[in-house]
């Protein structure tokens, strides 16, 4: 920024006024108001001709060996989130917190705050900045007091390495469980005001801050309480709630009464999982798809109408970190587990506490019942091998890596927001090694329903930004191709065409590859984030058989999304990856946070039965088949989003969901079929028909319903 030299005072023209000025006002600044004190000087020294503004690269050799400063912005403060609002906001200028406060944040490396939540429910730490709010969320211990560091540039930049779905830049803590972002990012050289915020508190609750404070060192999380917070069956020590086991014993009944209580569901369901009730269409031996009566439907390889009522992650390991929490466990996997220094898989330790080294065996069995039970006809992503290899319910494969299969090609999936180095002269080659093993000795087997080709892809409404990453990048065979096509032109426009394009040759080469190697079976989707779909990716989702999208809530909004996604694709939905969680036991919600449990099964129900009666949808997919970690796992998060806690099995509510949900999809089915009926054969009787089969249905539902209501008393008054 150069100023041009101007009338001064004449004092201030005195050489060795000017002199003083030299020396004691350096030609950088780090403070605030810089660029207000840039211009004062200039006017004071008429022969500084330009003098350069500049913001402190924090991370530069010249910034590590300044001093170490620090600004404290708040001190013993008590912030109260009653559950009155669908958003709490406490907010404050830096003013009114201390006129010293710098508003260029940029000369500081990390935001330290001590605090306690009393509260699992993440909240929001947001800088308000002339261009925008930028925003941070912040997943807590539980009634703990810890220190959370939190890199500055998480509020700036689009992370180095993003991972995948709405929370892109999530990772784990120390002194707390993760930090949540999905932007957006602004330059924090000029913060006008700091808000704390929650969005929709389910309890009120209260957040004890005993200090916050920029500073430019490097600070450390950590849990201040050294006390024993994750009891021996890896539950939350400062939070309890009804039927909470405390001994191993009381474990060990709950898993009796279960055993005993467990009985199959009599859903209707044929061999491969299709409505025996429903006329048949043509058998071609593996799982298809066709548009039937207004509807879009998946079809068994037997023939049968196939609605897909699915649960994620059927396996009950789990990687969670201990590097710098070991006190908190009342116990620990022997040090022969312990072969990653970072993270260790807790469950695997507990199941074989419980079953003996041989527990894979003893659990898929297990889960094999539950399933049925519990009204699921379909293992989704990231199923047990067990559990697919058994031939007993239908499943889907994840596949990724695409690129990863030569050396030459560099992994540039976390550089490039979801996306390989497409363009590279051995990609093609490279994917068609990666289907090869994983698809062909899959081709005939008629329990697989298809393939995910890779998860929540980041890039969808960031094409601008993953644009710009790619020139800065390695020179890649993407990178030459993106410059070349934007040599006529630097406009936002041909940035994003180049990603749709390149969105668009990546399916064309694995989609191809996979159905080299398995043309058998559907390819059902990348499990896209609920993200801004433009048209043109649409478009591109041609190359797939159904498109899988991870809708959080089922709202007016979400509906009309999913009919433009089927209108523009030609393609039925698969809604992925959905579920409700209450912020209690230590754990921090869902994707859709919810007052409890019984709140939950009457999500699921809401979110099952409207998905079931939209003509564009074959199924749903809950989230996960247990709780994360109250500490967290290893991507930052500790939701409820399972259908078991993290120790027993699943309560009556989910189960009564699904009874009703169950009825419904028949029941819309049945209506359909009638109505064909009544059109073709000119007559009522098909709809007398059909109603008096729907009211034996629910009639035998509720009857379903008050048994599982007294086992679970029974089980209760035991545990």
């Amino acid at each position: 920024m150069a100023f041009p030299p101007a009338r001064t005072h004449r004092a201030l023209r005195r050489p060795s006024v000017q002199l003083l000025f030299a020396i004691t006002l350096p030609r950088v600044f780090l403070f605030r108001r810089t660029d207000a004190l840039a211009l004062f000087v200039a006017c004071c020294l008429p022969h500084a001709r330009s003098i350069e503004v500049r913001h402190l690269n924090v991370s530069s050799p010249f910034a590590k060996s300044l001093p170490e400063i620090e600004v404290t912005l708040l001190t013993n403060k008590t912030l109260e989130f009653p559950n009155t609002a669908p958003q709490v906001e406490r907010t404050c200028t830096l003013r009114e917190l201390d006129w010293k406060i710098p508003a260029d944040f940029t000369r500081y490396n990390n935001l330290v705050i001590e605090f306690r939540a009393d509260f699992a429910q993440p909240f929001d730490l947001i800088l308000h900045t002339p261009s925008g709010a930028a925003k941070l969320g912040l997943s807590p211990y539980q009634n703990v007091w810890s220190r959370g560091a939190i890199p500055l540039r998480g509020f700036s930049q689009f992370p180095e390495a993003p991972g995948s779905g709405g929370d892109i830049g999530a990772r784990e803590g120390v002194g707390f469980v993760g930090l949540l972002t999905s932007g957006p990012w602004h330059s924090l050289t000029r913060v006008q005001r700091l808000t704390l915020a929650m969005t929709g508190p389910v309890h009120s609750g209260r957040l004890e801050i005993r200090s916050m404070k920029l500073t430019t060192a490097e600070t450390e999380d950590e849990v201040l309480e050294k006390e024993i917070l994750v009891d021996e069956l890896l539950q939350w020590k400062r939070a309890d709630w009804p039927g909470k086991p405390k001994t191993l014993s009381d474990l060990k009944t709950a898993w009796d009464a279960e055993a005993t209580a467990l009985q199959p569901l009599d859903a209707g369901y044929t061999k491969f999982g299709g409505y025996a009730a429903l006329p048949t269409r043509q058998a071609t031996g593996f799982y298809r798809t066709e548009w039937i009566d207004g509807k879009w439907w998946f079809v068994t390889p037997e023939g049968h109408p196939f609605y897909s009522v699915g649960l994620n992650f059927i396996d009950p390991r789990v990687e969670a970190p201990y590097d710098g929490l070991e006190f908190i466990f009342a116990t620990m996997p022997p040090k022969e587990k312990l072969t990653n220094p970072e993270e260790t898989d807790f469950d695997e330790f507990m199941l074989e506490r419980r079953f003996g080294k041989d527990w894979e065996k003893t659990w898929t069995a297990r889960a094999l019942q539950r399933m049925p039970a519990w009204g699921f006809n379909t293992a989704g992503c990231w199923a047990l091998s067990s559990i697919k290899d058994a031939k007993q319910i239908p499943y889907c494969q994840f596949l990724t890596s695409w690129g990863r299969f030569d050396e030459s090609i560099l992994d540039l999936y976390k550089l490039y927001v979801g996306l390989p180095d497409v363009y590279h002269p051995k990609f093609a080659e490279a994917a068609d090694k990666n289907a090869g093993p994983r698809c062909g000795p899959r081709k005939v087997d008629p329990w697989l329903i298809g393939y995910f080709v890779t998860n929540s892809p980041p890039f969808s409404g960031r094409e601008e930004i993953t644009a710009e990453r790619i020139p800065g990048g390695p020179a890649t065979a993407t990178r030459l191709k993106l410059e070349s096509w934007l040599a006529p032109s630097e406009t936002p426009a041909p940035r994003r065409a180049f990603l749709w394009q390149m969105y668009d040759d990546y399916l064309a080469i694995v989609t191809a590859a996979n159905r080299r190697h398995d043309p058998n079976h559907l390819i059902i989707g990348m499990r896209f984030a609920d993200d801004p779909f433009s048209d043109e990716l649409l478009r591109a989702s041609r190359h797939l058989d159904v498109f899988s999208y991870a809708a959080h809530e089922l709202n007016a909004e979400t509906q009309d999304k999913i009919r433009r996604i089927a209108r523009v694709t030609g393609r039925p939905v698969l809604l992925d990856s959905f579920n409700f969680g209450a912020p209690a036991r230590g754990l921090s919600g869902g994707f859709v946070t919810v007052r409890d449990q019984t709140e939950r099964g009457v999500g699921y129900r809401h979110f099952v039965e409207n998905a079931a009666a939209m003509p564009e949808v074959v199924g749903t997919h809950f989230s996960r088949w247990s709780d994360d970690p109250a500490w967290g796992n290893d991507d930052g998060q500790n939701r409820n989003s399972g259908v078991l806690a993290r120790h027993r099995d699943a309560g009556v509510h989910m189960r009564a969901c699904w009874i009703f949900t169950r009825s419904d999809v028949i029941a819309n089915a049945g209506v359909i079929f009638a109505g064909a009926l009544v059109r073709f054969t000119g007559a009522s009787w098909p709809d007398v028909l059909i109603g008096a089969l729907l009211t034996i249905l629910v009639f035998r539902g509720g009857l379903e319903i008050l048994r599982d209501a007294g086992r679970e008393r029974l089980r209760l008054s035991v545990s």
